[in-house]
């Protein structure tokens, strides 16, 4: 079994997308049980641990990675974020000690995206990660582009060429897909990957980390029948679609939501900034009774830190709530993880089967007769509307 620990539901789904995508039986879950019961090769695990205390996180690491002793023939792959925004190094400190692995590798970096680290320096299409709109992120701004600075120097950064010290954390160089590989081999040689306790190494990384380590984890994955994508939207009786960004733009306008007569419902000023929001959530089911295809955001009132987006969140998640207690849609596409995996807490759902991905990090699942498409913040939303670009 292959095991995917990661911090946010999005960057759980892309990870889920891309085995699904290799022909492999996925399963999301944000529980904290491994699915014993299960026939799955690959359960993903989407914790949320970005969102919680760094104390909280590992213990939430800890819960999730204790029962995993017991499975035999396991594979464990840590997804942590691409500019390695969260508790980082703390979450894998404690599935390192859980599992009793001495040594970690993290590969953050995505250079199929243009997120390269050069020198120990984080850079995005090579421009250093501080000077980027990542500066502004409300819970966690970058304040410098040097990763061991990022990691809290509870890191060391390892050149393409360097061998795995025998304890500790490292963090690699790379800066290109092949550079990656060459990394993430260091920890698929001699039965590495196994946690288990006989100088295993854990493996830390996005989506270009984990691709490259699935093909050497599994040398003849490319000869699997696999799965198409999933074909864009261009149809759909009732569908709700949550933008959960405190940046999200206005998108009623793209052609394909003018084509089918979307309705958008904002959130007004006041309601973001703490009034009252019952008067919103009436608007909303009013609006949601009459139209087939709804649009509600946050809008862009400005960046007001941690606390803002954790309430907002809360808040979008009761509004979603109402609504589908109202009448459950055909489709629920929801932009931004934090938001995402507020809304399903919020709903009970916590299993899902991966249907497949429309682009990649952009995935539909699916909880009983509810298709679900999760949508990172800052991935284009004509990878959903296809033709509607």
């Amino acid at each position: 079994m292959i095991v995917i620990i990661s911090d946010d539901i999005t960057g759980a789904a892309e990870i889920a997308g891309i085995a699904h995508g290799y022909g492999l039986t996925t399963i999301l879950t944000t529980g904290e049980q491994c699915l014993k019961t299960s026939n799955a090769e690959v359960v993903v695990f989407a914790a949320d641990t970005r969102s919680m205390s760094e104390e909280e996180a590992c213990d939430t690491m800890r819960r999730i990675a204790t029962p995993l002793k017991e499975v035999e023939e396991l594979y464990v792959f840590k997804k942590i974020d691409s500019v390695l925004r969260g508790h980082v190094t703390a979450e894998m400190q404690a599935l390192m000690d859980t599992l009793q692995c001495p040594r970690a590798l993290l590969v953050p970096q995505n250079p199929s995206k243009q997120r390269i680290i050069r020198n120990g320096e984080y850079l995005i299409e090579n421009i250093p990660l501080h000077q980027t709109p990542f500066r502004d992120d409300p819970e966690y701004p970058a304040s410098t582009s040097q990763v061991e600075e990022l990691l809290q120097h509870r890191a060391q950064v390892l050149q393409v060429a360097e061998v795995l010290p025998a304890a500790g954390i490292c963090v690699a160089n790379a800066e290109s897909i092949e550079q990656v590989a060459a990394q993430t081999a260091k920890c698929t040689s001699m039965g590495a990957t196994l946690p288990t306790g006989m100088g295993g190494i854990l493996i830390g990384g996005a989506a270009d980390a984990f691709g490259t380590w699935l093909k050497q984890l599994y040398p003849d994955i490319e000869n699997r029948e696999k799965p198409s994508a999933l074909p864009p939207v261009t149809e759909v009786n009732r569908a709700l679609i949550v933008c959960g960004s405190t940046q999200s733009k206005s998108i009623v306008q793209l052609p394909y939501l003018r084509a089918i007569d979307a309705t958008e419902v904002m959130m007004p000023e006041d309601v973001f900034h703490g009034s009252d929001e019952q008067m919103w959530f009436r608007l909303l089911q009013e609006e949601y009774e009459q139209s087939p295809v709804m649009v509600m955001g946050i809008g862009d009132y400005g960046n007001f830190g941690a606390a803002y987006a954790l309430r907002l969140k809360e808040v979008m998640a009761q509004a979603v709530h109402a609504l589908i207690m109202q009448h459950p849609p055909q489709l629920l596409l929801i932009e931004g993880g934090a938001t995402a995996f507020a809304i399903l807490s919020k709903l009970r759902w916590s299993t899902f089967s991966v249907e497949g991905q429309y682009a990649p990090g952009v995935v539909g699942i699916r909880h009983g007769n509810i298709h679900i498409i999760l949508k990172p913040g800052s991935y284009p939303w004509g990878a959903i509307f296809g033709r509607y670009k």
